[in-house]
């Protein structure tokens, strides 16, 4: 879960690139459990299908209107006429995250990338609470 939120902040903050080093390394073993091999498979996986998001051209501010939260770390993506938007919780304590439209309003259904979930909006408006240290992945349509 903290490699996995790190790896998101760094994503979330516009790097183009990850690299990972370990502190003695010779006492890393999260690559040496099944539990920790899958996990980084993945992360990699997520960040494989999130390239051309991340790398597109596209605007980068999308018509997104996001409840300031100091524990959240936002970024917004549009990337083939869709609206993505990334939320780090950077605190060890659920964190509540309200978007609405800036114009329009978010559709009434919200997907949930790599958690195989969809949300269900409120007058145009998603709000979630997102569990210690997690990370989400909204796919938004505005109608």
């Amino acid at each position: 879960s903290e490699l996995r939120n790190m790896v998101y902040q760094s994503l979330a903050s516009g790097v183009k690139g990850l690299t990972f080093w370990a502190y003695e390394a010779g006492e890393f073993k999260l690559y040496k459990t099944p539990a920790g091999l899958k996990n980084v498979k993945r992360i990699t996986g997520e960040v494989q299908t999130l390239s051309p998001i991340l790398l597109s051209d596209e605007l980068k501010a999308a018509p997104l209107l996001i409840t300031k939260n100091p524990a959240l770390l936002t970024r917004c993506f549009v990337h083939d006429k869709k609206t993505f938007l990334m939320a780090v919780n950077l605190t060890r304590a659920k964190t509540k995250i309200e978007v609405s439209a800036i114009t329009g309003q978010i559709s009434g259904e919200v997907k949930v990338l790599f958690d195989e979930k969809a949300l269900t909006t409120k007058d145009g408006k998603l709000s979630e609470e997102i569990e210690p240290i997690g990370v989400r992945v909204y796919e938004i349509i505005i109608k």
